[in-house]
């Protein structure tokens, strides 16, 4: 074959595989184009910037100046409700207006102020927010309510993970705010990659999700058990006190770090068990979990019932879009609205 014919073919698939290379990471600013993570501060998001996120159900994205998912606008002085949870929190799935952290907002910015503002982050577990906890209140130290969301994957904690999580990282003033955005040179050109190829940043995340999801759900399964009676949370307090002793110290903690009041907000989904038979039944962690908060004077909600009567009422399940799957992944604005329900009618209730 002539060599320049072939040297025509190569530079032709080039130039096809290019343009639909182009095409196609062009699509993707409209399908799924994420906020990115400062390299900075790892609980903090590029500050100032935009997104879309249809991947599951449908979100328009903003980060604020300090780094977090809020509307812009001015922090109340004082008195305000802090939210820190996971992506169930941050809930890119849905539009600004239905997360539960707005809906609880709208009740209490009568002067135009951020009156509830939303610190959660994306993949964060317990032992992150127990990191990051004094870090927080330290950048917000005015506050007068902490909301702490949890779910059934996110409590989970190794020995490990939480001796790191009772070593809190200090407030630095460096990372934080403005200061956010002051990146290295290959600090610059990785933000800018990952902004301007979502193509790339999509291919990576679908093969690294279900791998994960695997890997989670196969340890949960493995060590969690459902609790009928308590006889049966005793039972299981005593065989696995090291875990338990985990939860408490951890509350413990935050507990002696802030004086207002802390609210844990703790949801987990319906099995299909469950659904047949309208009866729900908490796991052995939850439970744990509640008993640890409040002997540490920390408030507990856990709206699996509200969830199951939802579903009893009007056949809405709180996870699940459209574009997935009913019943699982993220909270949709059923579930957003189940919980903002409640912490409203908790946060009303001390506030008499």
């Amino acid at each position: 074959m002539n060599v320049g014919i072939m040297i025509k073919r190569i530079f032709k698939s080039i130039m096809a595989f290019g343009v639909a290379f182009l095409f196609v990471n062009l699509m993707c600013f409209f399908y799924y184009n994420p906020l990115h993570n400062t390299e900075l501060n790892d609980y903090r998001l590029e500050p100032d910037n935009y997104g879309l996120y249809a991947v599951e159900g449908f979100g328009i994205l903003h980060s604020d100046k300090n780094g977090f998912s809020n509307r812009n606008g001015e922090l109340a002085e004082n008195n305000y409700v802090l939210v820190m949870g996971s992506s169930q929190s941050v809930g890119d799935q849905v539009l600004c207006q239905y997360r539960y952290s707005e809906i609880l907002d709208k009740e209490y910015s009568q002067d135009g102020k951020i009156h509830v503002y939303n610190v959660a982050h994306g993949g964060k577990r317990l032992y992150h927010l127990i990191k990051n906890f004094k870090d927080i209140i330290t950048e917000f130290p005015n506050s007068s309510t902490v909301i702490i969301e949890l779910s059934d994957g996110t409590i989970i904690m190794s020995d490990e993970e939480f001796h790191d999580a009772m070593q809190q990282v200090e407030y630095d003033n460096s990372l934080h705010g403005e200061e956010l955005q002051n990146h290295t040179f290959v600090g610059k050109m990785s933000m800018a990659v990952k902004k301007s190829c979502p193509f790339l940043l999509l291919a990576y995340d679908q093969l690294t999700r279900k791998k994960f999801t695997d890997i989670k759900d196969a340890f949960w399964h493995a060590d969690s058990g459902k609790v009928n009676s308590e006889n049966k949370v005793e039972e299981s307090y005593e065989q696995n006190s090291e875990i338990y002793d985990r939860y408490f110290q951890s509350m413990r903690l935050i507990r002696k770090e802030y004086s207002g009041e802390i609210i844990v907000i703790y949801h987990e989904p319906l099995t299909v068990e469950e659904l047949k038979n309208a009866r729900c039944e908490n796991n052995v962690r939850a439970v744990w979990l509640e008993k640890a908060c409040l002997e540490n004077e920390i408030d507990f909600i856990n709206v699996k019932q509200d969830f199951l009567e939802e579903y009893l009422d009007s056949n809405s399940l709180p996870y699940g879009f459209y574009n997935t799957e009913m019943g699982s992944g993220h909270l949709n604005k059923t579930g957003h609205k189940i919980i903002a329900k409640r912490l409203l009618e908790e946060l009303q209730e001390k506030r008499k």
